[in-house]
């Protein structure tokens, strides 16, 4: 197996691996030729020394995993179909070839590095979409769709979810992993004995292996509605026949958008519609009654922050609040300590003890100032709120640098009222530890630049 460093066809240098299954795995890798042809500003948006545009992924398969040949055909005919490929929306294919390691080969896949984030992390920190960015979603990959099933040989994904789906910093989408593409010749092409895709997602004819430009439409509706519920396909009540997504109710959706996908949800091929022009007319019809769509970028932290040029003064109201988010049964310690210290020694055994509980709160509070003080100010999504032994559980999501990140914080009932799942919150994050962060409620608002 390969590692970070390494130096593949005297071009491709490993740095990290981006992912990894039973048989693959994905590395991010740097072009060396690539990198020496760039001249001498290339683009460098994280700042690291590497140009952007001298970064590739490399798919890895060593001939010891494979648990069958087919595994193998599947590799190869990604990496043909990609080759034959040429679409803003589908990773450009670089090279293939095979490393010989005495008896070992281990083959390999380099195609362009997708810079983003994918809808289904974009979903983790929204929560769920509201329905015009689910219609601009639906319009860009239609569109791919449309170029790749109208080919003289139609390619079928069959694997499109918001895991596949990637949003460039400039907010273009982007179909990923076609390692389970199939180009369709005739219905005796394919045996019916190969199941590929993701359940949930998958049209019933597909779990018999067969698979069609439908299929692809009908997953494309069932990521949609992942997107506009928040909840997986696969978690989702049916509507009295297998594989018809009952979504309509965990979604607020005009009657047009559901109407259209239930028209592509239809479990039998001959009832769904099948053709990715026609559903995009469709779609296009009902955008143009429709309010306009929300700007589709990168859920990156860097469109609503505010970092301070040197620490804040934090007025008494956000320093009071700061001492509120630690837990209040640990100040009245504070003052059983107090009082026990005029009882002599045994008292102050339990002062010690006490001070020593109470003490956290002190050393929480300081380190929310210190994060109030210093952080970046970004809009995060309240992802649960979970009633619980002195108040809230508030449990929110936000992306800094790229990178979605979870976390909770017990809070009084009040610091909550007015807010619900999936509202927008302020946090404060520090820049030099995203994980810390302090929700801006109450006197924790008001935290300019």
């Amino acid at each position: 197996m390969s590692e970070a460093g390494q130096v593949l066809a005297s071009r491709y240098r490993l740095e990290r691996i981006l992912g990894e299954g039973a048989m693959a795995r994905t590395w991010l890798a740097v072009d060396v030729e690539a990198e020496g042809r760039l001249g001498a500003h290339p683009v460098d948006l994280d700042g690291d020394g590497v140009p952007d545009a001298a970064r590739v992924a490399i798919k890895e398969l060593p001939l010891s995993r494979l648990r069958r040949w087919k595994d193998y055909e599947l590799f190869e005919r990604e990496a043909q179909t990609l080759e034959a490929l040429a679409h803003p929306g589908i990773p450009r294919f670089i090279d293939h070839f095979v490393v010989e390691e005495g008896a070992q080969q281990t083959f390999y896949l380099v195609e362009e590095w997708i810079d983003g984030e994918s809808l289904l992390d974009w979903l983790h920190a929204r929560v769920k979409l509201p329905e015009g960015t689910v219609r601009r979603v639906l319009r860009e990959v239609l569109e791919i769709l449309c170029y790749l099933h109208i080919r003289d040989k139609p390619v079928i994904h069959r694997d499109l979810k918001p895991a596949n789906v990637m949003i460039r910093p400039d907010g273009q989408l982007v179909v990923i992993d076609f390692g389970a593409v199939r180009e369709l010749l005739h219905e005796e092409d394919d045996d019916g004995s190969t199941v590929v895709g993701t359940f949930g997602y998958m049209p019933p004819e597909q779990l018999h292996g067969r698979a069609s430009v439908g299929s692809d439409l009908y997953a494309l509706a069932a990521t949609a509605c992942h997107l506009l519920a928040g909840l997986p396909p696969r978690d989702m009540p049916l509507k009295g026949r297998p594989f018809m997504l009952d979504f309509r109710p965990h979604c607020a959706v005009s009657h047009d958008l559901a109407e259209l996908l239930d028209a592509m949800l239809e479990p039998e091929l001959e009832d769904r519609l099948c053709d990715a022009d026609q559903v995009l007319a469709l779609l296009e019809a009902i955008e143009r009654t429709a309010a306009p769509a929300e700007v589709m970028t990168a859920p990156t932290p860097e469109m609503a922050i505010t970092i301070p040029t040197s620490p804040r003064a934090l007025e008494r109201p956000q320093v009071l609040y700061a001492l509120s988010l630690a837990p209040t049964w640990r100040y009245a310690t504070l003052l059983v300590g107090f009082v026990a210290a005029f009882f002599g020694p045994p008292g102050w055994l339990v002062t010690a003890a006490t001070g020593t509980v109470g003490s956290l709160n002190l050393r929480e509070a300081w380190a929310n100032l210190e994060v109030m003080r210093r952080g970046a100010i970004l809009s995060a999504r309240v992802a649960a709120l979970r009633p619980t032994r002195g108040g809230v559980e508030l449990e929110y999501t936000y992306t800094f640098k790229r990178r979605t990140y979870l976390a909770a914080l017990v809070v009084r009932s009040a610091l909550v009222a007015s807010v619900g799942v999936g509202s927008v919150i302020e946090v404060a994050v520090d820049p030099l530890h995203p994980e810390d962060s302090v929700p801006l409620l109450g006197g924790g608002k008001g935290l300019g630049g």
